[in-house]
């Protein structure tokens, strides 16, 4: 002890055993993968997060075609809970929709997101449903559509502020009313619309996403309490 004082601590290594599988992965991957497959569908995956102490998260998606806003309330931010919110969504389409859908997921380097066999394959059939690819480390403005989605959420639930009081039905409300907001982009129709156009009708339904009028939108936490 009397000679503590005189050695440096030695630095903690991070492991990188999480990250093993990010090869064919990047970002760079992503684009040259889409880029001779213009037909897929692009969704964006990430997490919103309440407070310290909180147990739930939001994993949030964009469709990127579309702009659709969909979401699943986890009771934890563990891979395991982000391939069951992915199984419900292969259950409640079915696998085909679900591969036409989900035909590339484009997300961030978060430890929830490291499974992906879980990810990829089916637990049901094991046949390969999607291929999930991962932005650059801190380069969120690389899925920047559903950065600018949680910038409408955070309206609705702060940052800051707890979300363990949330259920699925409405992270579904709020998910609908931010579909509802009429957007320039769109031609001034809402995400709600325009996605009805592009994807079938059922599938908006079955991704919890319901019409709401634009002029009755709500975009305060009042909406959820």
């Amino acid at each position: 002890l009397q000679k503590a004082v005189r050695y440096k601590l030695k630095p903690v290594r991070r492991s990188n055993k999480g990250y093993i599988n990010r090869i064919d992965r990047t970002y760079n991957d992503y684009l040259d993968f889409i880029t001779d497959r213009p037909e897929l569908n692009i969704v964006e995956m990430d997490i919103v997060q309440g407070v310290r102490g909180d147990r739930k998260c939001i994993l949030t998606f964009v469709c990127i075609k579309s702009n659709l806003l969909f979401s699943r309330l986890l009771n934890n931010q563990r891979a395991e809970d982000v391939a069951e919110a992915l199984d419900y969504y292969e259950k409640t389409l079915g696998i085909e929709k679900f591969k036409k859908f989900f035909g590339v997921i484009l997300t961030d380097n978060g430890s929830e997101f490291n499974d992906v066999h879980s990810i990829d394959f089916s637990p049901y059939t094991g046949e390969k449903l999607t291929k999930v690819f991962y932005c650059d480390p801190y380069r969120s403005d690389q899925k920047g559509t559903i950065e600018r989605k949680h910038v409408d959420m955070r309206l609705i639930i702060p940052k800051k502020k707890s979300i363990d009081f949330l259920t699925q039905e409405k992270v579904n409300l709020m998910n609908s009313h931010i579909n509802a907001i009429l957007r320039p982009t769109l031609n001034n129709i809402n995400t709600y619309e325009f996605a009805k156009f592009i994807h079938n009708r059922q599938i908006i339904d079955d991704l919890g996403i319901y019409f709401i009028n634009p002029t009755q939108v709500v975009l305060n936490s009042s909406l959820v309490r």
